[in-house]
């Protein structure tokens, strides 16, 4: 009989909510390639103290490639929606944004109007949505309590998130972008942006996904001896 070893990528599949972020729970898969798995509300029932009516049966579909060591994911959630997680620059026009617990949108966005109407409101209470008018000649402040060095920047404050930071992002209007765009300022929560619905779209590792009210998954890549 031969003996060899072989050396196989896993995928290491983290969940955590946020209720108790210091509870993780851990599933570690060698996915071989082509083949795909569903997050959904079967599997993350492990991690909730309670139901999340945010999160769908079949939320997020995965694949790993061992070939190219990349994880693809598909949206599958209906209209409750998978965000990505962004550290720096994000542009926003015609996408869903969540800071913290507050979902953002930028409506009106035309080339020769000098202003748009920022609609934001809490997750889940979108009956309950607030609206500020923005100018393109001016840079905002958005946080939890905002308050800018620079006077020439306008504070936003947009309402008690506990996991809002207190200046979490800086919104302004890019001449040459000719784009709104959101810089991130907070290191702990960031800025999450809604995926595109039904389309492939490739993640870094450990990358945070964002489903559900309390719910953050990231994938690991793992190294595993094999004897055969």
């Amino acid at each position: 009989m031969n003996n060899s070893t072989e050396r196989a990528r896993a995928v290491t599949l983290t969940a955590v909510n946020t209720e108790s972020p210091n509870e993780d729970v851990q599933w570690i898969r060698t996915v071989k390639e082509g083949k795909r798995e569903t997050i959904g509300t079967e599997m993350l029932s492990k991690v909730h103290n309670k139901k999340d009516d945010f999160i769908s049966e079949e939320h997020l579909r995965f694949e790993f490639d061992p070939e190219d060591g990349q994880v693809s994911v598909w949206d599958r959630s209906g209209k409750f929606g998978v965000y990505i997680k962004y550290e720096d620059l994000l542009e926003v026009h015609d996408i869903d944004i969540i800071l913290g617990e507050t979902r953002i949108q930028i409506k009106g966005v035309d080339e020769e109007a000098e202003e748009a109407t920022l609609v934001y409101f809490n997750v889940g209470n979108e009956d309950e949505q607030q609206e500020v008018i923005i100018k393109k000649n001016l840079q905002y402040l958005i946080g939890r309590t905002p308050s800018p060095e620079n006077p020439t920047i306008i504070p936003l404050a947009l309402g008690k998130d506990k996991f809002m930071s207190r200046n979490h992002c800086l919104l302004y209007f890019s001449k040459r972008k000719q784009q709104w765009v959101l810089k991130n300022l907070s290191i702990a929560n960031g800025i999450y942006a809604k995926m595109n619905k039904g389309k492939r779209s490739f993640i870094e590792w450990d990358q945070l996904l964002r489903i559900g009210r309390y719910t953050y998954v990231y994938f690991s890549k793992e190294e595993i001896e094999n004897s055969l």
